[in-house]
């Protein structure tokens, strides 16, 4: 039986093939949901992804991302993985989250789907395009106020690079010893390999020298074995900002200390 016009089934991939007939279909998206688009996934689907988007030359941080925005989703979806269910757990961080967190859930299952086979199967999901918020700078004093109220020497050195080098969060949190150079107290971060973003090399301060220095020399075991010069988990560093925030009422990010410095 002849497909529509301007489709060839027998030259076309079948998740093109698929898309198309999707769109052409004349009941719209209501009927579509009643015999809803299973999606497989195993456990090795996440690393599988992994490697997908190595090929695709995503940057190690956006691997991260995704991989860890995916898991929790998936958690939280539960199975059978649908389609049906990924578009309403997107409607619903929309609602209940913020534009930047929304457009990197919906671009982390657009990857998702794309590397499943189903690209474009989420074009009916738009980014959310904020409009022009002039930021606002910490003072110096707000920020020596956040600093002393961070509890521990880890989270406190995660600081004060971040406000002397002007570098990205995910920078510092990736920095190896391979990257600082000591006696010039000089960084070079190496975890960009994708194409939206570059880092060059910058500096610190005495003071967060010393800070280093401390933190390093009060070490676990199992912090001295990573390669990486800050060994703090996420979870860690998200605890002490949050005990910093509640300590002083102030509602700073790690990314207003890049602001800070280039202010």
């Amino acid at each position: 039986m002849a497909g529509p016009r301007g489709i060839e089934p027998r030259t076309c991939g079948l998740s093109q093939f698929l898309k198309w007939a999707l769109k052409l279909a004349s009941f719209g998206e209501s009927a579509f949901n009643e015999c809803d688009l299973r999606i497989e996934n195993d456990k090795n689907d996440l690393q599988n992804f992994r490697v997908w988007l190595q090929d695709q030359n995503k940057s190690k941080v956006t691997q991260e991302t995704y991989l860890g925005i995916l898991k929790r989703a998936f958690r939280r979806i539960g199975k059978p993985l649908t389609l049906k269910k990924i578009k309403n757990y997107l409607r619903k961080i929309r609602e209940t989250h913020s534009p930047d967190h929304f457009s990197l859930n919906l671009s982390a299952f657009k990857n998702y789907l794309r590397f499943k086979g189903y690209d474009g199967f989420l074009d009916d999901f738009k980014f959310v395009h904020k409009g022009f918020v002039p930021k606002r700078i910490p003072t110096r004093e707000e920020l020596q106020a956040f600093f002393n109220a961070l509890p521990t020497l880890g989270s406190k050195a995660f600081f004060i690079i971040l406000a002397t080098s002007g570098l990205r969060p995910g920078e510092v949190k990736s920095l190896t010893l391979e990257d600082v150079d000591f006696k010039q107290r000089m960084l070079r971060p190496s975890c960009h390999s994708g194409v939206t973003k570059r880092s060059w090399i910058s500096f610190y301060n005495q003071e967060a020298q010393n800070i280093i220095e401390e933190f390093r020399a009060n070490l676990s075991k199992r912090q001295r074995k990573s390669k990486k010069r800050l060994p703090i988990s996420s979870r860690d560093l998200k605890r002490d900002w949050r005990i910093a925030k509640e300590t002083t009422g102030l509602n700073l990010k790690p990314k207003d200390l890049r602001d800070w410095f280039c202010a």
